[in-house]
């Protein structure tokens, strides 16, 4: 027996028991998860394929069941098949799920370059009034390979450089009656140290070589057009952090024992400081990590080559500390600072990725 035959034995079946039943008519609209309208969905009655109708470009079907009818199942080529009980119902409207599409064309490689805005703190310092924190100029790059599992998710990895420089300035400051440090000089006597500041200008730096790992999101509007997001972290190999600066200050020593105040004694450390200082931080973890991520669009310009543009931004916690002064002037003999450092970046990603595989 031919399907055309069976086919049509099952429709004048249909028909025969109809006579007897009562018809009505189901309206309803398809869209996707993202509740746009899907034409093209086969609309049928569950056991009666045969009797169906089509979505038509606004999503939207309209077809005729029996009282006995008890399902509608909804088809489409690139999407979920998808079954609804017809009850009581007169409108019945579905979402549709496309079915995960294989990438014909996973991997890829990139290069990108960050121009960004750049900060260096801790707590202390970010939180005193007296201190001016300024983000500067950074730069930063990457090489990354990427996998895509399907057309939409992937992963990287790369090996990337960062750089990230703060400007801190104090003007105008002294800790008299405040912020007492006790010290003991070179003859046992106790003293406590003011620090008189006319003027601190200092440029903080830190470089390092970073290993990013990501979770890749891409979403393609159209064969040209497409939006990504990657989130991950970044392992950072921090193989330089300066601090250079000019100084203007003065220290003096105040007797709690003998009621006064020592100055212009250099053989005592108390002497006015007019200098320039270059110095790097010496003891710190050069591994750490940053939490990072970009978002933006994906520009497809010849088949195997994509422009991206977006924003960027990392936020990591470092373990170069401040607890040490980096010069005899420094602030931080003051008010002494035991908080790990921040590094932040925002700004631009722009790049090129190009792909390895077979042509789409």
């Amino acid at each position: 027996m031919t399907k055309r035959l069976l086919s049509s034995i099952l429709i004048v079946l249909f028909f025969l028991n109809g006579l007897n039943a009562q018809e009505r008519t189901i309206t309803g609209k398809v869209t996707d998860l993202m509740d746009n309208p899907v034409a093209g969905v086969t609309v049928s009655i569950k056991d009666y394929a045969s009797l169906m109708t089509i979505s038509g470009a606004d999503g939207e079907y309209r077809i005729d069941v029996f009282d006995f009818s008890k399902t509608l199942v909804f088809t489409f080529a690139s999407m979920k098949t998808k079954e609804m009980p017809i009850g009581n119902n007169d409108t019945i409207s579905v979402k549709m799920e496309y079915l995960p599409m294989k990438n014909p064309n996973p991997w890829s490689i990139g290069f990108f370059i960050r121009p960004v805005n750049t900060e260096i703190y801790n707590e202390t310092i970010a939180n005193n009034e007296d201190w001016d924190l300024e983000s500067e100029f950074g730069i930063g790059t990457e090489i990354s390979i990427d996998y895509f599992l399907t057309q939409n998710i992937g992963i990287g990895i790369g090996i990337g450089y960062s750089e990230y420089n703060t400007g801190f300035y104090l003007s105008n400051f002294d800790n008299y009656g405040e912020n007492y440090l006790d010290r003991v000089d070179k003859d046992g006597d106790l003293y406590y140290l003011y620090n008189i500041v006319n003027e601190v200008n200092e440029t903080n730096k830190i470089q390092s070589i970073d290993i990013p790992i990501k979770l890749k999101f891409r979403y393609r509007q159209n064969k040209t057009l497409g939006l990504y997001l990657d989130l991950g972290a970044k392992f950072m190999y921090i193989f330089q952090a300066k601090i250079q600066g000019d100084i203007l200050a003065e220290w003096q020593g105040y007797y709690p024992d003998y009621h006064v105040v020592l100055h212009d004694l250099p053989e005592y450390d108390f002497i006015l400081y007019n200098t320039d200082i270059g110095q790097s931080w010496k003891d710190y973890e050069q591994l750490n990590i940053s939490l990072m991520g970009s978002l933006g669009i994906s520009l497809r310009f010849s088949k195997k080559f994509h422009a991206d543009l977006g924003f960027y931004f990392d936020y990591g916690l470092t373990d170069l500390k401040y607890e040490q002064a980096k010069h005899p002037a420094d602030f931080i003999n003051t008010i002494g600072i035991t908080d790990k450092t921040i590094t932040k970046a925002v700004g631009l990603n722009m790049g090129i990725r190009y792909d390895l595989s077979k042509k789409r």
